[in-house]
């Protein structure tokens, strides 16, 4: 049986690395290949959030990995401000929570992007994890997709 665990970063690596990596984002610098910026107002509060956030297209669908309480935000979609190499598009968000559908994309990025996956997806594996495996860690950590549309 393979190990899968959630890699948490460091929180002091999110709140150094994050201004930089907006920065760089916003600018078309720096690891723009699997990398974008989603930038939009909460849903109750209507504070503007701005997160670098790892990108991810299986079958021309564009997606993000999270199990961060922003997502809650994209419940029902929601509009979000894009930025992919610098250039800013206008999306709508919406959150999928079926765990599944998560473990089946995750599955889909592995195998396109091999070990390079486990950093994109902040995934711990000793060898690929099926996607039954995928989705239990998804329910287990309430990892779900934002698709943006």
């Amino acid at each position: 049986m393979a190990k899968l665990t959630r890699a948490q970063p460091p929180r002091l690596a999110i709140t150094v690395l994050n201004p930089v990596m907006r920065w760089l984002l916003r600018r078309g610098k720096g690891p723009t290949n699997h990398m974008m910026l989603l930038s939009w107002n909460g849903r109750r509060s209507a504070k503007p959030y701005s997160t670098p956030v790892s990108r991810f297209e299986v079958d021309d669908r564009l997606f993000t990995t999270t199990a961060s309480p922003w997502k809650h935000n994209f419940d029902g979609g929601h509009p979000v401000d894009v930025t992919i190499a610098g250039r800013l598009r206008s999306m709508r968000g919406t959150l999928v929570d079926d765990p599944a559908a998560v473990g089946a994309a995750q599955l889909r990025v592995i195998d396109e992007l091999g070990n390079d996956a486990q950093r994109a997806m902040a995934l711990r594996y000793d060898e690929e994890p099926t996607v039954e495996a995928l989705a239990q860690l998804a329910a287990a950590e309430g990892i779900v997709l934002i698709e943006l549309t």
